[in-house]
Formats: C-alpha cells, structure tokens, sequence
C-alpha cells in the first residue's frame, strides 16, 4: 500500500458505544476535599493524609481522615452527586481503622443516598452503610433513613472481630431497578494489620463476597440527593483520628464493576486506514489499551497495537485515538484489550465498520499537494508545505501520528487558502506536551477523499 498515492475518501457511519458506567467521584488525589468535587459540613475536622497507615500501609494514598482536635462528637462531610443518578446504581468505597476499635461510640457512615446535606439532620431521609456497634463482631450494614431513625436493611453475613484496629475493608453496594439491593465486600479482615489499602478501588473482582440482598422501594426517586462520609468518635486521641476513607465511586448500572469506564468507541474509514477513537468516563489503575481485530475471514481477535499507555487513576474524560492502516475490503471487528496495574485483562467491544474499497486516483485533478516538511529531520519546529490548486479556500483534516499509528496531533478543518500554504508544527502533542525523538508521519487529507502521508524525524 503506497503512501503517496492520491485515493478517493469514504467517510463510513459510525457505530458508536455510548454507555455511562462508573465515575469515580472523589479519590482524593488532589489532595484536598474543597473542590471537584466540593465537600460540605465540619471541613475543620478531616484532614487529606498523603499516605495512610491502615493495614498493610500505602504511598500516595491521600486518604481522608477524621481529625478532630478535642472531645466526642459527630462529623460529616456531604456533596452533591455530579453525576445522573440513572435506573440502577452502584456504589464503591474503601473503609479503614486506624488506633481506635469500631463500636457504636466509634464508627463510620457512608452516605449512598440522603435527602439533605446535613447528614445529622433529623429530617433526613435516605440510605447509608454503618459500621461499628457494641454487639459482638462488627457487621457491615445498609441501613434505610426515615426522617432521622436507622432500620437496618441488610446485616453483613461476615463480620470483622470485636476489637480489631489497624485494617481496611473494600465495599460494594448494587441497586437494580426493582430496587433490590445487594452488599459485597473484600475478604474482611481477621488480625491486626490486615486488609484492603487505601488505593484499592471497589469492583468486582476484589469485593467478591456477597454478605446479603433485599428488596426495598421505599425511595425510588434518588434525584437531587446527596453522598457524604460521616463518623461518631469518643474523645480519646485514637478515637479522633481513626476513621479513615477513599475511592468513592458511583455508577448507573447495577453490574457496574470494570476498571475503566468507556463514554465512546468509535471507527471511521478516511482513505486507507481505519481511524479508531475512544474515550473513557474514568479509570483505575489503568496501565494501558491493547487494539483486537479480526475480519470476515479470520476465526478470532489478533492484535493490531502494542500497548498504548493509559491514564492510570482519572475521573475526567481521556480521549485516545490509534490508526489501523493494514486494511482489507469487507467488514472489519475491533475490540480494546485493557490491562490494569495488576495484571488483570478487561474486553470492551466490539464495534465494526464495513470497509469500502479503496480507488486510486492517478489523474491530474487533485484538491492539493503536499510539498513535504521542512527541515527534515527537524528539532523544535517544522513547516508542513501544502499547495490548494483551487481558488478558493478550503478544509483539510491534518492527522500527525508515530510509527505504531498512535494520533499525537488532530486538527480538524484546518483551512488553507488558495495557493500556498504552511502548517508549522512544533513538535507537541494535543495536550501541548513535547514528543520525544522519532520517527512521525503526517497524513493530510481533503474533504473529497484526497490523502498525502509525509514521514518526518524529530531529533533532540
């Protein structure tokens, strides 16, 4: 397949997979609680620790942690949820223990659902998981809120023993929409020192144990409500610092467990290659993407890419594009292999897109030239020569890509007026970040379908 072959444009309609799944709506990673999202409530009494000691211990955890300078008391902080509170729901969160045993002076609520900010308010309606109580080992509990007053819904089937300190526990909390509602955990913890670390994130593979389910309508409507972290401490220095907590997540989806969240997978044809762009509500611990295909012809998925690396930990959008240029007539099946930090494998696909076939132009009635770049090999800039033989102006797609079809560079409808024109690239990526030295092509095309590549060396 020649590069520099003039061929006609196709543009194929998309499939496009636009499902919301989880969100993480606060880690804690930016080291504060004040905004994206802001926290409400005693925000004198928590603090964001940098790495947390429960269990086993971890670095860069920033955790959140009760810190109350003197006496007994309640504290709370709540937000609104930034997010549509959908049909189904899921909710994820890490629990930890520092000093301080859980009982029913000391102990920890998570807000699922509350009708209120004031998570103390004896009107507030809603639903929460408690734990720590004074009988026997400490269950983990769903309970429902009417105007103020607990009922416990569902009681853990496992408990963590009376006494235990320094431990974290992972928690999971699905809703389907008839409103039954299951509780899973981490293995929960047995001895001191043991657990789940504050850096793990709640899904499916890591809370596998189901502690309980049941059936309860009572609020169906969740709209313009509130999650929040609250805790019950007695007035020892243990007590007012041992409370801790992190990953929250929510979904709207019952089975919502995967790492990464996809908002879009999406294919084009632009002459001949396959333009593969998708992009991510959030992710955990993503290490990166591998791209499958598999045509008609072939019996399974192979893959296309080596590994494009992911954004690790995000609760933003992340929009990632790669180019399959080894292309047949017919139809053409992609999948996205992503591995997490743990070595563990998720699929997310497949879409497809039917291939057109592909005609060489070898006239002389061409839109536009691409002279070439200049210098080459260049080290800070360098000028993209393009001649428009009409006219008038006109609108071109510039896509700027290394040697593994990864997109570095998208600009879309560039105009370029009539005769000669430069487009200067600097050697950055979308995101205004410097490429290391390497080997790029630029492929530029027109709306009519017209392509021209050019193989450019950056050098440091």
């Amino acid at each position: 397949m020649n590069r520099f072959k003039t061929i006609l444009f196709f543009l194929i309609a998309l499939l496009i997979q636009s499902t919301t799944f989880a969100q993480v709506i606060d880690s804690f990673n930016d080291g504060e609680f004040v905004s994206h999202p802001a926290w409400s409530g005693a925000t004198d009494s928590w603090i964001i620790v940098t790495d947390s000691d429960c269990a086993r211990g971890v670095t860069g955890s920033n955790t959140l942690r009760l810190n109350v300078e003197s006496g007994s008391g309640t504290v709370y902080l709540s937000t609104v949820n930034p997010f549509s509170w959908g049909t189904e729901q899921t909710w994820g969160f890490w629990i930890g223990r520092r000093d301080q045993a859980a009982t029913i002076s000391n102990n920890s609520i998570v807000w699922l659902w509350a009708s209120e900010s004031n998570l103390f308010s004896g009107t507030i309606d809603g639903y929460c998981i408690k734990f720590g109580d004074n009988s026997g080992d400490d269950e983990i509990v769903l309970q429902r809120v009417d105007h103020g007053t607990a009922t416990n819904i569902i009681t853990s089937s496992g408990a963590i023993p009376n006494g235990l300190t320094d431990y974290g526990f992972l928690v999971r909390v699905t809703r389907t929409n008839i409103a039954e509602w299951t509780l899973f955990t981490s293995p929960l913890p047995v001895v001191n020192g043991t657990g789940a670390v504050a850096s793990d994130v709640p899904n499916a593979d890591n809370t596998p144990i189901n502690q309980g389910s049941t059936v309860d309508n009572t609020y169906t409507d969740l709209t313009n409500g509130y999650i929040g972290f609250s805790a019950v401490h007695s007035s020892s220095a243990s007590a007012r610092s041992s409370a801790e907590f992190d990953q929250f997540y929510f979904a709207q989806s019952s089975d919502a467990s995967l790492p990464v969240q996809l908002y879009s997978f999406t294919a084009q044809q632009r002459s001949n290659a396959v333009y593969l762009k998708w992009i991510t509500q959030s992710e955990v611990n993503n290490l990166g993407f591998y791209v499958l295909s598999k045509t008609a012809q072939q019996d399974s998925f192979h893959c296309q890419s080596p590994l494009l690396p992911g954004a690790g930990t995000s609760s933003h959008l992340n929009t990632y594009e790669y180019i399959d240029r080894q292309i047949d007539n017919g139809e053409i099946e992609y999948k996205l292999k992503q591995l997490d930090t743990d070595g563990l494998y998720h699929n997310y696909g497949p879409i497809s897109i039917n291939v057109k076939k592909k005609i060489n132009l070898n006239d002389k009635t061409e839109d536009f030239s691409l002279n070439g770049t200049y210098p080459n090999p260049f080290n800070s800039v360098t000028q993209i020569e393009i001649v428009n033989h009409h006219h008038t102006d006109a609108y071109l797609n510039i896509f700027i890509y290394n040697v593994i079809g990864v997109v570095i560079r998208n600009i879309e409808n560039y105009l370029i007026k009539a005769g000669y024109n430069q487009f200067i690239w600097d050697g950055r990526d979308d995101k205004g970040v410097l490429v290391p030295s390497g080997v790029y092509f630029v492929d530029v095309i027109s709306k009519s379908g017209q392509i021209f590549t050019k193989k450019m060396l950056k050098i440091d």
